[in-house]
């Protein structure tokens, strides 16, 4: 058994040391994680936001299910888009326009503008989703690819389950809006490092790595 352990140990490693991979792994975990990371907090917030609001449930269902929304639709007309504008340009926009949604919903002072801001986020985030993918399929070997997806998905289900956690420990300790200024500050970094990285293909017309 742990022979058998140590090549897939060795091929997991192999993937992620691919250059650029390390990076789309961290942006699909934080695609989850933003989009994950306030859910426990809406119902705390909106009676932040509108104090008078009685349907606060319903409100968090409806700012939930609107960036849900607008996200399915990001990711939808996504093909079209990459026909335009090659991967890393549409990543490092799609990501610093999330910087800034993320410190508007930081600085909200009405449930509108939360929501309103929380659904244009979404579609940011839809947005760089297939297209962290597709640079991901073209930065891995053929025959690498159902073990690197398996790596990706993985990633994006971490994003899924720590999310929620660390948004309530944050919340606790430096306040609601602290979750927003974090996210706003880590996709400006992704939309900084997309921008700089060398190692990224630029759209379809990229030749997979060796």
């Amino acid at each position: 058994p742990t022979a058998a352990k140590q090549p897939i140990l060795r091929e997991i490693r192999n993937i992620v040391t691919i250059p650029g991979m390390a990076t789309m792994l961290a942006v699909q975990f934080l695609i989850q994680f933003s989009m994950m990371i306030i859910a426990p907090l809406l119902p705390i917030y909106i009676p932040v936001l509108a104090p008078d609001l009685t349907y606060v449930a319903s409100a968090a269902g409806a700012i939930i299910a609107a960036a849900g929304l607008t996200s399915a639709v990001a990711s939808a007309a996504m093909g079209k888009i990459s026909e335009r504008l090659n991967h890393r340009t549409i990543l490092a926009s799609a990501a610093a326009l999330s910087a800034v949604c993320f410190a508007a919903q930081a600085a909200a002072g009405s449930v509108l503008v939360f929501g309103s801001m929380r659904a244009v986020s979404g579609l940011f985030l839809g947005a760089m989703l297939p297209t962290v993918n597709a640079i991901a399929y073209y930065l891995i070997p053929e025959a690498k690819r159902g073990v690197a997806f398996g790596i990706t998905t993985t990633s994006m289900q971490m994003g899924i389950v720590i999310g929620p956690v660390s948004g309530g420990a944050l919340a606790v300790y430096f306040g609601i809006p602290a979750v927003f200024w974090l996210s706003a500050l880590l996709f400006a970094a992704v939309a900084v490092g997309a921008l700089l990285a060398r190692t990224l293909p630029d759209g379809g017309q990229s030749k997979p790595c060796p």
